[in-house]
């Protein structure tokens, strides 16, 4: 799908007077869910233990340097075979004991002030009496704006997602069983408990019961910071986590920052713990939203997770104020969608959705959620349908399976390398991984002011993300599916040869990519709009062929019109 006519436009960039189009990412997934008796108890006990002692981000700005402690990626460490945690409530890897997800089957409406949903005007007596026996405390729109495309929205089902809240410390397991088996869910949610379609079973009025699950920022390690030590941009040998690096190991930034260092107003999302007005990027920071808090607050809310990952997307070059971000004029939408540093998952599809609407062109992803519900699932593939860009973190447990949203086929799932150009070896993989980035020893920016070194594969993610957001500087009519597999195609391959779910196709390579896009209206590729460019343009005019090429058909809109000449005579070199 094109990008530039991929969504309704509701926001344009600043100072540049580009339209925005949008993106986003796609998730879905089921809870694998085990026995809640004295071994899920014994779990959370377990789990608090190892909350207190797992941790260690370094939080550091101009005036002071505090050692705290957190691991974005915490999760309770229980073989089983589908590989999957027992879930426990309110922890990171369970789920919120406090809201239940519902969708409604089409037709059926919720009941204003009756407690009960209703088909064709027909009122439910056991809708009535599932919600009063669940206890629910309100029912409510779970995309509490809307949409910017509600027909799109509709045909997903987006529209009929409803938010129940119960009282914290709910059996929300119990309450989803309860309420498929009252309210005829077609789908079951939880695995081991409903499998399949529920047959025969109430009177059909919901598509789906599931409950939120909790998982977070994917957490980092800290490391000395300084500018010179950027190996992941141009490694000369550095030391990097204790070892001197593989010279040439690094993403080609200098290459790529040969042909653009960014331009053209691209806006990436950053769905993440929100980011602070850093002076390497204050000033190209766009409103946003705090998720959780229901506001436009978006300073970081968790030990600079956010700020971080933006130091590595966007930090401006040649300032004299420490690193470079692989973009140095891009702008930023920040949407926080952590309280401080985990939450449930139904934010991040509220995030992707606003991110979606309000035009962002990219969204990265540096998060890990072990539930992948069916809401979030749904609003990936409304940013995906809109022709958003999502970039994702592959996963930070050692773990032979990817986190979500990564896992999901619409996202750019990343994992992390290391200054060798090997397998960082906490770095989750599995099948649909597509590539590593360097996530070892990350020079990046903390606090309101410093910087520091974070590992991960949050700090993985955003080089690919701006490397895609370099790319649509020097074509901005590139969509989604373009910049995927040109990424993908540029690679540096790493062993073992091929495809694999350790490595994907290889180690980003950001000067392939980006030296791989041929500029609008350079059709030879020789560096030069000319007449020999418009003349292959108007050989070429009119509809393009039905599932052929189209070289000349510039925005990607099947034909090649006024629009592409007026494109191509605006680049015009001679």
């Amino acid at each position: 799908m094109s990008r530039a006519r991929s969504t309704q436009i509701v926001s344009t960039a600043p100072a540049t007077g580009r339209t925005l189009a949008a993106p986003i990412l796609a998730l879905s997934s089921l809870f694998a869910w085990g026995s809640f008796g004295a071994e899920a108890a014994a779990l959370a006990r377990d789990s608090e233990t190892a909350r207190g002692d797992a941790e260690s981000i370094r939080l550091e700005d101009a005036d002071r340097s505090v050692e705290t402690s957190f691991d974005g990626a915490l999760e309770v460490d229980v073989a089983n075979p589908a590989g999957m945690s027992i879930p426990i409530p309110d922890v990171v890897g369970g789920y919120a004991s406090d809201r239940v997800i519902l969708k409604l089957a089409p037709g059926v409406e919720v009941v204003d002030g009756d407690w009960s949903l209703a088909r064709g005007g027909e009122i439910s007596e056991e809708a009535r009496l599932a919600f009063s026996q669940a206890n629910v405390l309100s029912i409510s729109p779970l995309f509490r704006r809307g949409f910017a495309n509600p027909d799109l929205a509709a045909e997903i089902g987006l529209d009929r997602y409803r938010l129940l809240e119960v009282p914290t410390g709910s059996d929300v397991p119990g309450i989803v069983v309860s309420l498929q088996a009252a309210l005829g869910a077609v789908q079951g949610a939880i695995q081991g408990v409903v499998q399949g379609e529920v047959q025969g079973v109430g009177p059909g009025l919901v598509e789906l019961v599931e409950a939120d699950g909790i998982g977070g920022v994917a957490g980092d390690a800290p490391n000395d910071p300084m500018f010179h030590l950027q190996w992941a941009l141009e490694n000369t040998g550095q030391v990097a986590g204790g070892v001197a690096g593989l010279p040439g190991a690094d993403v080609s930034a200098l290459e790529a920052w040969s042909r653009t260092t960014g331009g053209g107003g691209v806006v990436v999302a950053v769905l993440d713990s929100g980011i602070n007005p850093h002076p390497e990027f204050a000033d190209r920071i766009l409103p946003g939203l705090n998720v959780p808090d229901d506001n436009d607050q978006t300073n970081d809310v968790c030990a600079s997770h956010g700020t971080a990952v933006s130091g590595v997307l966007a930090a401006a070059g040649d300032d004299g104020l420490g690193i470079a971000g692989m973009d140095w004029t891009m702008l930023l939408i920040p949407i926080v969608v952590v309280d401080p540093c985990s939450g449930p998952e139904s934010h991040v599809a509220e995030a992707l959705v606003f991110a979606t609407d309000a035009g962002a062109d990219i969204a990265n992803m540096s998060l890990q959620y072990y539930a992948g519900t069916s809401a979030l699932r749904d609003a990936v593939l409304y940013a995906h349908a809109a022709g958003v860009l999502m970039v994702a973190a592959s996963g930070n447990n050692s773990a032979n399976a990817l986190a979500y949203p990564a896992a999901w086929p619409e996202t750019i799932a990343v994992g992390a390398s290391t200054n060798l150009d090997g397998r960082w070896s906490s770095s989750n993989t599995g099948e649909g991984i597509s590539l590593v980035a360097p996530g070892l020893s990350i020079q990046t920016t903390n606090g309101f002011s410093g910087h520091s070194s974070r590992t991960g594969t949050s700090f993985a993610a955003p080089h690919v993300s701006g490397t895609a957001s370099l790319m649509l500087s020097v074509d901005p009519w590139l969509d989604a599916d373009s910049i995927r597999q040109t990424i993908e195609g540029t690679t540096l391959d790493l062993p073992p040869s091929g495809y694999d779910q350790f490595t994907g196709f290889g180690r980003l390579d950001a000067g392939a990519a980006v030296m791989a896009v041929r500029a609008p209206g350079d059709f030879n590729d020789d560096g030069r709009v000319d007449g020999v460019d418009l003349s292959t343009l108007l050989a070429l005019w009119g509809e393009c062929p039905p599932g052929g090429s189209c070289l000349a058909d510039i925005d990607r809109d099947g034909r090649v019109d006024g629009i592409d000449l007026s494109i191509l005579l605006g680049r015009w070199t001679g």
